[in-house]
């Protein structure tokens, strides 16, 4: 058991130690003020490509659209359950469990 906690203590040792390194040397850069790592042009590139990919997405997907299929979506479930709940319903007023007047006397009941 102790040598698990060694190796853990010294990779966590050797984790903070890199990451110190990579600091030290990296220093200069992030405390220089004017530090540019895209240049002015590429980044007004990327800004309208960002901003034309964002627009064509708008025009594709419409609130308006979106809501319709998935109402149609829902609706064609719903169908589908109806139709088997109908179905169940058929055979189970076929099977035996049910007398074969069964449903007249729903009916003559229901009338009076």
């Amino acid at each position: 058991m102790s040598i698990l906690i060694f190796l853990g203590i010294g990779f966590f040792v050797v984790g903070i130690a890199g990451m110190g390194v990579i600091l030290y040397k990296k220093a200069p850069i992030l405390l220089a003020e004017n530090v540019s790592f895209v240049e002015p042009k590429e980044e007004d590139i990327l800004r309208q490509k960002i901003t034309t990919l964002t627009k064509s997405l708008k025009d594709r997907i419409s609130f308006e659209s979106f809501l319709k299929k998935s109402l149609t979506r829902i609706k064609i479930r719903l169908l589908k359950w109806e139709n088997k709940i109908d179905q169940y319903l058929q055979k189970l007023s076929y099977s035996k469990k049910f007398d074969k007047d069964f449903w007249d006397k729903f009916q003559n009941n229901k009338k009076e």
